[in-house]
């Protein structure tokens, strides 16, 4: 097959550069086209040897000279990436949005992969639907910055496939995304083997490798080692990296008085040779997304001692089998873990030829086939994108018929989800099979969902993978009212409709502990009569006691922008019917001082309260399947002298959530 890699730049050498370039090359090797775009173009030479025939094309030159550098596009924020930096010449600009959507529109590859946040949202915003999408974690989920979360928030369920480098990651996105279309899994990262063999029962190094940061926990290592002195005078403790944090290792070591024994030695290029002369490699991380080097050190035989981080030492190391590990934070635990592999050669040479066996797991060749599974999988998936023919019943029901050709497999669940949080998902039916061949299925009036806009999705119970119900046709139903017109609560809305972003069955479910639907709006000179109906008002046992005879009854015109001032309005309200004129020749005088926009909402006699409140019924029009219309129930503005003498313009108008306002302005 053909796979792209979308990536930040293939001109650098960073972690998630030199993953992509493991991952790419293997891949080239088992015979599949590989090519990478990489967003951002530095040097003339990628520093990183690619496999002969991997394909390396540039979406942005910003190398000196570049004619990209001074088009007016690259100095103007991308539309969907974050972190545009103006004095940053690799910055995430229009112009990349630009080139990024030219490569996704005529790219014939099979797969095209994300390496990075602002990749996977360049990919899920800008891609044609002709391939599978796959995005890649290097951080887990809980590493992500605030800006990198929001933005993988809106990407990844729109998503074919989403990777992580463990297992516990991959759950964690499960948990957090909940039930959408998007397969997670866990591919952990490739380490190639090495003939490199540490001599584990006669060294007396101890080897620490990372960036010198805070939550690498360095100096838990360095106290703990220090703790050692005396019993193990003979070895040595060896900190490889570069890093905020090395003054003030630096400075522990001084007062530790273990200059002689503990060392800091900078960075190294050839990190592994370094690894390969000790007896014990160490990991002192709070977390760690995988631990690179802890795999490092296994392929040349030395055991790992790490701190037991929730995602990638947990899962690499098998506790006294092939290292160990030890409670996170815990200087003494680490020290006594220490002294134990330290006074026992025999036992690291056992571990450490376990842990040889162990690094295999990480080959290249291990992780290629991992993602050949994988990306066949979602191939496989790919062919099941079900289509329906949907209507509304007359009682509330959505029904819809599937096309087989779109939805293959034997067994499958029809599911409601919310499109805010996939968290939220309720089990609405059993698809059936019928003799057309067709699957049937049906959400039911009865089934409860909370207010909202909720994704129809079906679930293949063959592989578990879900999939949102495209809408081929919708009949929808004139009446979205699903509860008892009687006067009982709650009230329910239901509509069914397509969403924006492909034309996917949505149902849209509002509720009410009581409302006020409008029925009609009439203007005639200067005055504006409503008729409405009260849905949810009866005067039931335990409920709120309501006078239905009405006396009293009143519509309140409430200032949007200031809550201290109202006009109210007597009203006719007899059986639920609400009717009321306003005239604006009367009231306008007041009002257009203190705003311009005014809320209508009708208060009833009696009792009637919501969590001890007393409660008005806002004004609102939902009983149809109109969505909006705001623009659609339009009525002209008319222009009235007031009593004052003053001349003003009104209109009533539905708000975006469809409910019912007046614009009040002197006249210009």
């Amino acid at each position: 097959m053909k796979i792209a890699f979308l990536m930040y730049s293939a001109y650098g050498q960073a972690g998630t550069s030199v993953a992509t370039q493991t991952l790419a090359n293997s891949l080239a090797a088992r015979q599949h086209e590989v090519e990478l775009v990489s967003v951002f173009q530095y040097h003339d030479v990628p520093p990183l040897r690619f496999a002969p025939g991997i394909r390396l094309r540039t979406l942005v030159d910003t190398r000196g000279g570049s004619p990209d550098l001074t088009n007016p596009l690259h100095s103007t924020a991308s539309q969907h990436c974050t972190g545009f930096k103006a004095d940053d010449k690799n910055r995430y600009s229009r112009l990349m949005d630009e080139r990024a959507a030219a490569y996704l529109e005529s790219s014939d590859a099979d797969v095209i992969i994300a390496t990075a946040p602002n990749t996977v949202s360049l990919l899920t915003a800008l891609g044609t639907g002709q391939y599978i999408t796959l995005g890649q974690a290097h951080t887990h989920y809980h590493h992500q910055t605030a800006a990198s979360r929001k933005m993988l928030d809106a990407a990844i369920p729109r998503l074919d496939g989403f990777v992580t480098v463990t297992a516990k990651d991959a759950q964690t996105h499960r948990d957090a995304y909940g039930a959408v279309g998007t397969v997670f899994h866990a591919i952990p990262n490739a380490v190639p083997g090495t003939f490199l063999r540490a001599d584990v029962h006669g060294s007396r190094i101890v080897t620490a490798s990372g960036r010198l940061v805070d939550w690498k926990r360095f100096d838990l290592l360095v106290n703990a080692f220090s703790q050692l002195g005396r019993k193990h005078p003979d070895w040595t403790l060896r900190i490889y990296g570069s890093g905020d944090e090395k003054p003030k290792l630096r400075k522990l070591i001084d007062d530790l008085g273990a200059n002689e024994r503990i060392l800091l030695m900078g960075h190294t290029r050839h990190l592994r040779e370094e690894l390969a002369k000790a007896a014990l490699h160490t990991s002192t991380s709070t977390d760690e997304t995988f631990g690179l080097t802890i795999v490092e050190a296994m392929t040349c035989g030395v055991p790992v001692l790490s701190t037991a981080g929730p995602h990638g030492p947990s899962e690499i190391i098998s506790d006294g089998v092939d290292g160990a590990l030890s409670p996170v934070g815990d200087v003494d635990a680490f020290a006594k873990n220490l002294d134990w592999l330290l006074s026992d050669a025999d036992l690291r040479v056992q571990l450490g030829s376990n842990a040889v066996e162990k690094s295999r797991h990480y080959s290249n060749e291990s992780q290629a086939q991992a993602y050949e599974t994988y990306l066949s999988r979602l191939l496989t998936a790919r062919a099941y994108r079900p289509e329906a023919l949907c209507r509304a019943t007359p009682a509330g029901d959505l029904e819809f018929a599937v096309d087989p050709a779109r939805a293959p497999g034997s067994r499958f669940t029809v599911l409601c989800v919310n499109a805010a949080d996939g968290r939220q998902a309720l089990l609405a039916a059993q698809a059936e099979q019928a003799a057309d061949g067709h699957l049937y299925a049906s959400v039911p009036a009865q089934l409860r969902l909370a207010p909202g806009t909720w994704n129809v999705l079906l679930r293949r119970e063959d592989d578990g993978v879900m999939r949102r119900v495209k809408v081929n046709e919708l009949q929808q139903s004139a009446n979205s009212l699903i509860s008892s017109p009687a006067h009982a609560g709650p009230v329910q809305f239901r509509t069914f409709t397509r969403s924006e972003d492909g034309g996917y069955l949505q149902i849209v479910s509002r509720e009410f502990h009581a409302h006020a639907e409008v029925l009609s709006v009439e203007a005639t000179g200067s005055h504006l009569n409503i008729q409405s109906y009260v849905l949810g008002v009866a005067a039931a046992a335990g409920g709120p006691q309501v006078d239905l005879a009405g006396q009293g009854a009143h519509v309140i015109a409430q200032s949007r922008k200031n809550a201290d001032s109202f006009v109210t309005i007597p009203c006719a309200f007899s059986n639920g019917g609400a009717s009321f004129t306003i005239d604006l020749q009367q009231y306008a005088d007041r009002m257009v001082d203190v705003d311009t926009i005014w809320d209508l909402s009708l208060s009833i006699p009696g009792n009637l309260t919501v969590s001890g409140e007393a409660h008005r019924l806002r004004l609102g029009r939902f009983g149809d399947e109109i969505m909006q219309r705001k623009h659609i129930h339009v009525y002209p503005k008319r222009t009235i002298t007031t009593v004052g003498g003053r001349s003003v313009t009104f209109n009533p108008y539905y708000t975006d959530s469809n409910y019912l306002s007046i614009g009040l302005k002197p006249a210009s």
